[in-house]
């Protein structure tokens, strides 16, 4: 079993983003994370963090917002959390998940890894990036946020 590893960054007005890319055949897979006014929204998938790694250690990031635990959107919070200390962000129904090691299916961790256990911090109903007060929307059931501009 043979997958294929890439990333490319970009940008677009005033957000840079890093797209990883598993493949494996003719299943190809993306994963993006965002960095906009010093926020990395998502870190990017453990399979991947040895592409994702540069972007989060050299971005501008003062926080970090997850939008929910699945390791293709916090696979890399772990080297945030050990390398750059800064806070991180995600719905409070899975701020205790967070510090444990996950269990999911097999497909899940070959195309994404297994991330490691990190701190997160619950985030609350507004969010201050370096310019804008955030209204933050909560989606109860699947546990996922969504920063409104």
């Amino acid at each position: 079993m043979l997958l294929k590893k890439s990333i490319d960054f970009g940008s677009h007005q005033n957000v840079i983003y890093a797209n990883g890319k598993v493949t494996l055949g003719k299943i190809s897979l993306n994963v993006y994370c965002f960095m906009i006014d010093g926020v990395l929204i998502d870190t990017g998938s453990r399979s991947l963090s040895k592409h994702f790694e540069p972007f989060l250690l050299e971005s501008d990031i003062e926080q970090v917002v997850l939008t929910h635990i699945h390791e293709d959107h916090c696979g890399c919070a772990s080297i945030l959390e050990q390398k750059r200390n800064v806070p991180i962000y995600i719905h409070e129904m899975s701020v205790q998940v967070c510090g444990r090691n996950p269990e999911y299916p097999l497909y899940r961790k070959v195309f994404w890894g297994k991330r490691k256990p990190f701190k997160a911090k619950a985030i609350g109903s507004r969010f201050s990036s370096r310019t804008a007060d955030l209204i933050v929307l909560k989606h109860l059931v699947m546990q996922r946020i969504i920063l409104h501009f």
